[in-house]
């Protein structure tokens, strides 16, 4: 692998690095805000339920992005076009 190369990758694996803790970063304050109303020395069991809940759709939703990104790019790979 030359040098450019090893940059190149490096690259791109910080950039995924920032889009994942941009990602919990969100789910953090967006699971957070929708069910912890009044916040107080512990979670009640109906709040760890709810964020429970709420990390679990952000992962499925996540899960489906990724496989539908990567179908793409097998079919753009497949018919020979540029990928991004």
């Amino acid at each position: 692998m030359s040098e450019i190369q090893r940059k190149i990758e490096h690259v791109k694996q910080q950039a995924a690095y920032q889009v994942n803790m941009d990602l919990v970063s969100k789910m953090q304050d967006r699971c957070f805000t929708d069910c912890v109303r009044d916040p107080g020395d512990h979670f009640s069991t109906q709040q760890r339920e709810c964020i429970n809940n709420c990390v679990d759709r952000f992962r499925e939703a996540r899960s489906l992005v990724n496989h539908s990104f990567n179908e793409l790019m097998e079919k753009q790979k497949a018919k020979g076009q540029p990928i991004m």
